[in-house]
């Protein structure tokens, strides 16, 4: 009989930069664990909940990618102006899984997504997401590229380009996104324009069609 594939899954490990330079650090850890607990509610695709490890550092576990580009930008536009890292490891996980807390699990998913967390905190760039485990030849090249152009672009973003970008990923109308942030529905227009918002949702979507080709469970 032929060897059954093993599951497949998605490792989040996020880390703050410069979180030690945070005056208020229990005001940004309360904020992330509500904002993990917003997440958590959704269910989304998500199998093991966002926990807060060690320090600033959080974890999750996904089973495919369908979200998760989306609750990065959740959990950005919760922090602002903190900005986060986030690395993505594909793998398998050779533990229980714990649906409760993403904690005591071990694989080659997570150490993936710690081998790319160490190598994204060695860039000169505060570079924002990283993928590891990609089995295509290109796929590392190019996603991660593209994904290094995108964290340079939302880099420099104030709060409401970060929020639209996040509210069009859900199909959120321009008038609602107007007046939820307080601004004309010409100026979402200037920066979804600005901020090559449409292009960037397109790309986020491509990504995560790849991701899920690859972590379709068996």
């Amino acid at each position: 009989m032929p060897e059954r594939n093993h599951p497949q899954y998605l490792i989040v490990i996020g880390d703050v930069i410069s979180s030690r330079e945070v005056q208020e650090r229990d005001r940004l850890q309360n904020q992330l664990k509500g904002v993990f607990r917003d997440i958590s509610r959704e269910k989304n695709h998500l199998i093991s909940p966002y926990t807060l490890t060690l320090g600033d550092e959080f974890q999750a576990v996904y089973q495919s990618a369908g979200s998760l580009f989306h609750d990065a930008l959740i959990i950005l536009e919760n922090v602002y102006p903190h900005k986060i890292r986030f690395s993505y490891g594909i793998g398998e996980i050779s533990t229980e899984i714990n649906r409760e807390q993403s904690l005591g699990m071990d694989g080659e998913g997570f150490y993936r997504a710690r081998d790319g967390m160490e190598w994204v905190k060695n860039q000169r760039s505060k570079y924002r997401f990283v993928i590891t485990g990609l089995k295509e030849e290109h796929q590392p090249e190019l996603l991660n590229n593209t994904l290094f152009l995108i964290s340079n672009l939302i880099d420099g973003w104030k709060f409401n380009r970060i929020s639209i970008l996040r509210r069009r990923l859900e199909g959120e109308k321009i008038k609602s996104i107007a007046d939820a942030l307080g601004i004309s529905e010409t100026a979402v227009y200037t920066n979804i324009y600005d901020g090559s918002i449409r292009e960037i949702i397109r790309l986020f979507n491509l990504i995560a069609a790849e991701l899920d080709a690859q972590v379709k469970q068996p």
